[in-house]
């Protein structure tokens, strides 16, 4: 995705890395399927032009 918004001249992009499924901390629909069926998650996105 960076790099499309990169192409498009979207400048200043900053972005969390991470893994839903390996990172306990987030939440991961995979990781729960295995694990605890009963848990549900929340993601969030945000763009903002200035």
């Amino acid at each position: 995705m960076r790099h499309q918004l990169t192409a498009l001249g979207v400048g200043g992009i900053d972005s969390l890395d991470g893994c839903t499924m390996e990172d306990e901390r987030l939440y991961s629909h995979r990781r729960a399927g295995r694990e605890d069926a009963g848990s549900t998650g929340r993601f969030a996105g945000v763009v903002r032009a200035l």
